[in-house]
């Protein structure tokens, strides 16, 4: 079959030389990017988000085990964003518009929103029962997340949040630049929302805005079956899904008091019973 009018071949060459080099900017990014918020967090210990519940201890995968996870979930996660650069390259995708500051404003914040639609919806997905114990109970192994268990996800875990950057071009007239960005953006935002620090709880991190703040992200990895968005807390609000503290916790920390300080009722659910449920 025939490529359309107006596109290139692919080269499996040149495929392959893009994936390698996303890889190894992902893994840069990855490295210096949680190594520079593990100095921020050893600063301010008063800024560590608690267990919210009545266990004394918070369970941690080893560091090594998630870095491990982490370089191979990554293979999946630059073949997604190689992927969509190289079609867009081919010709296969929507014409990128001309980069500009509006046209990069409005599709980064046009990508950004999608994603957090694809994130909250395939997440709940990995939270069925059917594919949780298969697929996603090995990123939920650390109650207290860290920076690195933000890629810590079995391979097709990975692939499955970030094919969204696989379609995002055939969705979205993004220049592949602003492609780029919001893929960084998303490691960046992750590494931040899996630190197990907060820095950024405060007005904006609570109704009516829309943003979070990475005590939201912690909860769900204490409680398993809350807050499942990545960038927002409307499909959360909107589907019943937040939890129910997050809201006065934001508050108490823009009082004054540290996350440290903090305490739930709630009770948290372990990874063994949420392979039960």
């Amino acid at each position: 079959m025939s490529p359309p009018a107006g596109t290139n071949v692919p080269e499996i060459g040149e495929f392959l030389a893009l994936w390698a080099i996303a890889y190894i900017v992902l893994a840069i990014v990855y490295f210096a990017v949680g190594l520079f918020i593990i100095a921020m967090n050893r600063r301010f210990p008063d800024r560590r988000i608690p267990a919210m519940s009545e266990r004394d201890n918070r369970i941690k995968m080893p560091a090594r085990d998630e870095i491990r996870s982490s370089l191979l979930a990554l293979i999946a996660t630059a073949f997604c964003i190689s992927g969509g650069l190289y079609m867009q390259h081919l010709g296969w995708t929507q014409a990128p518009l001309e980069l500009t500051p509006i046209s990069a404003a409005w599709t980064f914040v046009a990508g950004v929103v999608l994603m957090d639609a694809w994130f909250y919806f395939q997440h709940r997905l990995m939270h069925s029962k059917v594919l949780f114990r298969r697929f996603h109970a090995r990123h939920h192994r650390s109650s207290a997340p860290t920076v690195w268990s933000n890629n810590a996800f079995g391979v097709f875990d990975a692939f499955l949040v970030q094919a969204f950057f696989l379609a995002l071009p055939f969705i979205v007239p993004i220049s592949p630049f602003v492609l780029i960005f919001s893929r960084l953006f998303d490691e960046v935002r992750g590494l931040i929302g899996h630190s197990g620090y907060d820095f950024f709880a405060g007005r904006l991190a609570r109704k009516p805005w829309p943003f979070l703040c990475p005590l939201h992200h912690d909860l769900h990895h204490q409680h398993f079956n809350v807050n499942f968005g990545n960038q927002f807390t409307l499909w959360d609000r909107w589907l019943g899904t937040l939890d129910p503290s997050y809201y006065r916790l934001v508050r108490q920390i823009e009082e004054g008091r540290p996350p440290v300080e903090l305490r739930s009722e709630r009770p948290s659910r372990t990874v063994k019973a949420q392979k039960e449920a």
